[in-house]
């Protein structure tokens, strides 16, 4: 099994992606991509990011630890807050492969707070390295500033 690592070419990077659009209803992800991979980031057709893999469940988690993803990215509207169940496991998974796991403000999630994540946590970065997570918190931060987010 391969494990985390930072062997790999940043624009070539691939998402890991819910396939529901509640998941990321404002677009980030594409935003982010496009910083990431380029200005050819995005299909001319569907807009969505051409190096991305889209399923649901923690099953992400297991493609980044294993490699086969580097990013996986939940970046739901403002309101809403996610349960602790749908990234407590995952996340740690991630972690013992090498890789890394935050919120958008780069801090460490809190899984002993009760059955949600705390309402200020605005939405999750799991990446397989500590070098390439810097990288996408710094996408995700542009991104937001370019919006006015």
């Amino acid at each position: 099994m391969t494990k985390c690592n930072d062997e790999f070419k940043q624009n070539e990077s691939i998402f890991c992606i819910g396939v529901e659009k509640h998941s990321d209803p404002s677009g980030q992800r594409n935003a982010m991509s496009k910083i990431i991979h380029g200005d050819e980031a995005l299909d001319e057709e569907d807009g969505s990011i051409m190096n991305a893999i889209k399923m649901d469940s923690q099953a992400k988690h297991g493609l980044v630890s294993r490699g086969e993803a580097q990013v996986c990215l939940w970046l739901p509207k403002p309101e809403h807050v996610e349960w602790i169940w749908d990234h407590a496991a995952g996340s740690l998974i991630i972690e013992e492969a090498g890789g890394k796991v935050t919120d958008v403000d780069g801090n460490r999630s809190d899984f002993s707070l009760g059955p949600k994540l705390w309402p200020h946590v605005k939405g999750i970065i799991g990446t397989n390295s500590g070098a390439f997570h810097d990288v996408v918190l710094n996408a995700y931060r542009k991104q937001r500033n370019d919006r006015n987010m």
